[in-house]
C-alpha cells in the first residue's frame, strides 16, 4: 500500500487541523527521555495517518525512523508527542527510514517486531 507525505496528501493540512502543526514537535518516552522530533507524517490512500517520521539525531546526525500512529499520543498543549511503550533502546533497533522510501510489508514487519519485543 503506497504511503504519502502529509503535505503531499493534505496541502492545507494546518487549516484542516485547526492551525496546529505536528511537524517540529519533540518526541519523548513516557519517562520523559527525548528521542527526537517529528519531521513528517505518512498517510495511506484514504488519508489515514499511519506513521510519524521521527528524526533521532542532532544537527542531521542520527537516523530517521517510523513511529506507528497507534503508539503516539500528541500533546499540542505541551508541544510534544509521547510514545506509548517505546524506549530509547527500541529506537536503536528500528530500521532506518529514508525520504521517499517505499514502505513494503517487510519494512513494516521489521518495525512491528521491534515494538512487540518490548511489550
Amino acid at each position: 500500500m503506497p504511503l504519502h507525505r502529509l503535505e503531499d496528501f493534505y496541502q492545507d493540512y494546518r487549516q484542516t487541523f485547526g492551525g496546529d502543526d505536528i511537524k517540529g514537535l519533540d518526541l519523548y518516552t513516557p519517562g520523559g527521555d527525548k528521542i527526537g522530533s517529528v519531521e513528517d507524517a505518512l498517510v495511506d490512500q484514504e488519508g489515514r495517518f499511519r506513521y510519524l517520521v521521527i528524526s533521532t539525531g542532532i544537527l542531521g546526525f542520527g537516523k530517521k525512523i517510523l513511529l506507528p500512529m497507534g503508539l503516539a499520543r500528541i500533546d499540542y498543549h505541551g508541544g510534544r508527542v509521547i510514545t506509548q511503550g517505546m524506549s530509547k533502546a527500541q529506537v536503536e533497533q528500528l530500521p532506518e527510514y529514508r525520504d521517499g522510501m517505499a514502505i513494503d510489508p517487510e519494512h513494516e514487519r521489521q518495525i512491528q517486531v521491534v515494538y512487540s519485543e518490548q511489550r
